[in-house]
């Protein structure tokens, strides 16, 4: 059995990068909107998913919420995917239409 936790994120608040890893859900939906509050306005905001192995429409809805927020402070929003499955997600709901979204090939 995985002993891996579900979901985790962590801010750098240097490089104002939130990494998220696991599988991340509406469940975790308070846990994910305490992280993406940590990001600040600014041309390299950016949230790495490329640790994550499953997301849902409450990820990418608090995605758009984050985007909305930052570039209303003046800053952008940029994702970056490692997962081919995660990034078609992104690609089917849109989201790479609205913001950067930047694939990171995993060995």
């Amino acid at each position: 059995m995985n002993s891996e936790p579900l979901n985790d994120g962590t801010y750098d608040e240097a490089a104002n990068l939130l990494t998220l890893s696991g599988e991340w859900d509406f469940a975790a939906k308070e846990r994910l909107q305490t992280l993406t509050a940590r990001l600040h306005a600014s041309p390299s905001a950016t949230i790495d998913l490329c640790g994550v192995r499953f997301m849902d429409s409450s990820v990418i809805n608090e995605i758009f919420r984050t985007y909305k927020r930052l570039v209303g402070e003046g800053g952008m929003l940029r994702l970056v995917v490692g997962d081919e499955r995660i990034e078609r997600l992104l690609h089917i709901t849109q989201v790479d239409r609205v913001m950067e979204v930047t694939r990171r090939h995993q060995h």
